[in-house]
């Protein structure tokens, strides 16, 4: 009985010499936050399905040139997650802001009752959404993968193709943009 890899870069060497299996077990680990970053950005199910698959395969395609010592893979999958939404929105010629994205309410069937805490949360969501969206789209990004997506600074730089050091300047520069507006607001 063949023992199983114990670390995602035993999958990744596997998956480059054709494993498919451990392909599929780097699919499984990596589908949900790749998914989210998508959505987050399409809004349209069958539109963010389409291009996660399209991700995927991609994935699949340049594995070979993968290198894991000059990035993660994780930041590699954000990289080409974050070249394929941008591809999507050029090929629709489409310029959608946040306060555009659809409510996530929405998705609700229409028999769901809400809690009122879910309520309140979901307020202060669109509340900070529409803050966002009045931020510049680079600090929009780092925003999102920074705090949406969770990423760290070495994986923001390497999904934006700047230096760890810009990312941080960039951060701050969002959040006390994004500070300004709220205080505004309040």
């Amino acid at each position: 009985m063949k023992q199983q890899p114990s670390s995602e870069n035993e999958w990744i060497t596997l998956a480059q010499h054709g494993n498919t299996a451990a392909f599929g077990e780097l699919y499984k680990l990596h589908l949900e936050a790749i998914y989210g970053y998508v959505f987050k950005r399409v809004g349209e199910v069958g539109e963010v399905e389409n291009l996660t698959q399209t991700i995927f395969l991609k994935a699949w395609q340049g594995l070979a040139r993968y290198q894991p010592s000059q990035v993660p893979f994780r930041a590699w999958l954000y990289r080409i997650a974050h070249n394929a939404v941008i591809d999507y929105y050029r090929t629709k010629k489409v310029a959608v802001s946040l306060d555009e994205q659809p409510d996530q309410s929405a998705n609700l069937p229409a028999d769901v009752d809400l809690p009122e805490e879910s309520l309140v949360s979901q307020e202060r969501y669109d509340f900070l959404r529409q803050a966002i969206a009045k931020l510049r789209p680079a600090y929009q990004q780092v925003i999102s993968l920074r705090f949406l997506s969770e990423l760290d600074y070495a994986e923001t730089a390497k999904v934006l193709g700047k230096e760890v050091n810009s990312i941080r300047v960039l951060q701050f520069r969002a959040l006390e943009a994004l500070h300004k507006i709220l205080t505004q607001w309040s």
